[in-house]
């Protein structure tokens, strides 16, 4: 329970940027990598928690780019998650990691819709335009005193990769 706090945080950021989402609205999340991955299994599980009892509609696309890697393939899955966008007419899309944001997510700064929530993004926000007034999210950061004790505190727009060990230091 305790690694899923980074991803609840992102959900509620989320719910909190669009109320339309909080009354009974849609959800996509986009994932870099696949189902199976314990990373995006993590977001994933992390976004249904804090979900739940919301009313709001999820639908979770995977855009497989870890373990197909070639530029083609990540131009071709950005390509079908904005078909998924199409179809679906989310209120609210969470865009997990570099990935998401860089074939897909980006190309959405400064519209009314879909609202933007990005996560686990390592790369500076403006690489992708952000901020805009459609998109929130949190960055992961990590300083030399942090990384020797393997965690760091985490906040919205910056966040450490190891940020689960103390993600409670944000809520206190």
């Amino acid at each position: 329970m305790r690694k899923l706090w980074p991803w609840v945080l992102c959900m509620l950021l989320a719910l909190g940027f669009s109320s339309s989402a909080t009354a009974a609205g849609k959800v996509l999340l986009v994932q870099s990598y696949h189902q199976g991955y314990s990373w995006s299994d993590d977001i994933a599980e992390g976004v249904r928690k804090g979900l739940q009892g919301s009313g709001a509609t999820l639908e979770v696309f995977y855009m497989d780019t870890k373990r197909k890697t070639s530029e083609a393939w990540k131009m071709r899955a950005g390509a079908l998650a904005k078909e998924k966008v199409a179809a679906f007419k989310p209120d609210v899309v969470i865009a997990a990691d570099d990935n998401a944001q860089s074939y897909f997510a980006k190309d959405y700064v400064g519209l009314s819709r879909p609202q933007i929530v990005f996560c686990g993004v390592n790369a500076e926000a403006s690489t992708y335009g952000y901020p805009a007034a459609n998109v929130t999210g949190i960055l992961l950061r990590q300083t030399s005193r942090e990384s020797s004790r393997g965690h760091s505190l985490c906040s919205p727009w910056s966040c450490s990769a190891k940020s689960r060990k103390t993600f409670g230091l944000l809520l206190s």
